[in-house]
């Protein structure tokens, strides 16, 4: 029921707080602690902190995934009264932002995996992720045209699956 209300206030209302800067915040808590975190604790009935890194991990992919859409229209935003973070920010700490966020995601799911220790195949599985991230970084520094994002958006959508994916498989699967 909360999913429901908050998707609906994400942009609609008196104060629809995805433009005004909270969507980041939204996107973190259900698509990070809720999706997540609440799926496991679902099944186990427990929330570890290995469970919240994780969940703080994916939530940070998923707010990247966010923030190339509000850089790319950042001026469209401005001119219609939405104040996203990349619109606070400007294009040149947005960029900034999201290479943060997408190299903490990389430092959360290291301590994830290190802190769930099974075997070495979950560290392959892991690790055969990051050289995409880190070139879809140095692409995200160069865009100067807004249309540019388009490509990194679906780029990023797909490795962010794919990093769930992997993190999921490399645990599970391999647990001996």
């Amino acid at each position: 029921m909360i999913c429901i209300y908050s998707s609906i206030k994400y942009s609609i209302g008196t104060y629809p707080y995805g433009y005004l800067g909270m969507g980041d915040l939204s996107v973190l808590i259900f698509f990070g602690f809720i999706s997540i975190g609440g799926s496991y604790f679902l099944y186990t009935k427990i929330f570890p902190k290995e469970i919240f890194f994780l969940s703080l991990s994916i939530g940070l992919l998923n707010i990247s995934v966010l923030n190339i859409n509000n850089m790319r229209d950042i001026d469209n935003d401005y001119k219609n009264g939405k104040y996203t973070v990349a619109g606070i920010l400007g294009i040149k700490y947005a960029k900034i932002y999201h290479i943060l966020s997408v190299i903490l995601s990389i430092l959360l799911g290291f301590l994830f995996n290190f802190l769930i220790y099974k075997n070495f195949y979950q560290w392959i599985f892991f690790i055969l992720n990051i050289p995409f991230l880190i070139q879809h970084l140095k692409k995200i520094i160069y865009i100067n045209n807004p249309k540019d994002f388009n490509y990194e958006l679906k780029k990023l959508v797909i490795l962010t699956f794919s990093y769930s994916m992997s993190i999921g498989i490399g645990a599970l699967y391999f647990s001996s």
